[in-house]
């Protein structure tokens, strides 16, 4: 099965926070699918933090519940600091960036953003 690995991490707040966010992120997604991974990664090595960032490892019938589940997450954060960031490969080997919020909370766009 052809697996995509997607970072998604948090910007515009304190790492504590986005440490907060990522493991709330996390178990909400653990169970969205057995076609998924998610882990925990840390931004800095020399940090003492959990982890701020998740690496996602999603195989293609996985992407629409995790863009569900993210969608849902981010419906309940609601409007507030912090933007949720997914990043990816693209076909070209660019890195491709989508930033989502509260207010952005479109299960399609996230879809979109998780597949390559």
């Amino acid at each position: 099965m052809n697996k995509n690995e997607v970072l998604v991490r948090f910007e515009g707040i304190s790492p504590g926070e986005a440490g907060v966010e990522v493991q709330r992120l996390q178990e909400l997604l653990a169970d969205a699918s057995p076609d998924v991974s998610v882990k925990l990664r840390r931004e800095h090595a020399e940090s003492m933090d959990m982890g701020a960032s998740l690496v996602l490892l999603l195989g293609t019938p996985a992407v629409i519940m995790v863009a569900k589940g993210i969608a849902s997450f981010l419906k309940q954060r609601g409007p507030r600091a912090g933007d949720l960031i997914v990043e990816r490969v693209a076909a070209d080997g660019r890195i491709e960036r989508f930033r989502f919020n509260g207010d952005s909370a479109d299960a399609a766009r996230v879809a979109e953003a998780l597949q390559s």
